[in-house]
């Protein structure tokens, strides 16, 4: 790998690069100015980058002209949503039983995992494989069970597992919400607000004192449960993909 100057802000991701097969990289950053993105595309060009992440803040509308001309696709509006830990919002209805996750729920939680996410950004692109895009959900909940995330919740019904919420605590300040899901055949059983307000009620055990979590501009089910849960936005981003050598 060549070495970035100093003003480049793209690195490599390995991961992505293993998993989807072609080479990977992502700038995150609040803007780009002209020359240094056009430092960040010669560089992917000598990396021999296939598909470059990009994500900006919303208003940087300058970077964004910038990017829409380089023929990145704009996919996935993010949306940060904050509140504070205290005061415990008002519990919900719900006939779920909420548990941690165990290891032998690996299964069920993957399969659904796989059905739950076609929403994102890999899905969208069209150019990512659909079994690859599932997979990663799928990889995602397992390696949370296994203990990337500090905690996993389930919630049961008729003791079948139909709905799950992973939680990161982040440098010992916050509880970052992660991967979310509810079975489609479970949804309106107040299972979705259930699994954050026992998230919120995680952070306040661990005394942290803010709760986060991202989800798509899109997903109006979720920024609803969210805003009823005493979150507000607190950044607005966009993900573009940038793909180098197509017409």
């Amino acid at each position: 790998m060549s070495e970035a100057g100093p003003r480049n802000v793209a690195r490599f991701l390995e991961w992505d690069t293993q998993f989807f097969g072609v080479r990977i990289a992502t700038i995150e950053c609040a803007a780009i100015g002209a020359a240094d993105w056009r430092a960040q595309l010669e560089w992917c060009r000598a990396e021999r980058i296939r598909c470059l992440y990009v994500l900006m803040d919303a208003k940087d509308r300058t970077s964004a002209r910038s990017t829409e001309f380089e023929e990145a696709e704009a996919l996935d509006l993010r949306l940060t949503f904050e509140r504070e830990t205290l005061p415990l919002p008002e519990p919900g209805s719900t006939k779920a039983r909420l548990r941690l996750a165990r290891p032998e729920d690996t299964p069920v939680l993957s399969a659904l995992a796989r059905i739950s996410h076609a929403d994102s950004r890999f899905w969208k692109d069209g150019r990512f494989a659909p079994d690859r895009c599932a997979e990663l959900y799928a990889i995602w909940i397992e390696r949370s069970i296994r203990g990337w995330a500090q905690a996993v919740f389930v919630a049961e019904l008729e003791s079948a597992p139909v709905g799950y919420l992973s939680c990161h605590v982040r440098e010992a300040e916050w509880v970052e919400l992660g991967l979310m899901a509810v079975a489609e055949s479970s949804r309106g059983e107040g299972i979705g607000r259930a699994l954050v307000e026992r998230s919120i009620a995680w952070a306040a055990e661990l005394s942290l004192p803010r709760v986060r979590v991202v989800t798509q501009g899109t997903n109006r089910s979720a920024t609803r449960l969210y805003d009823r849960l005493g979150f507000r936005i607190a950044r607005s981003q966009c993900w573009y993909h940038l793909w180098f050598g197509e017409a």
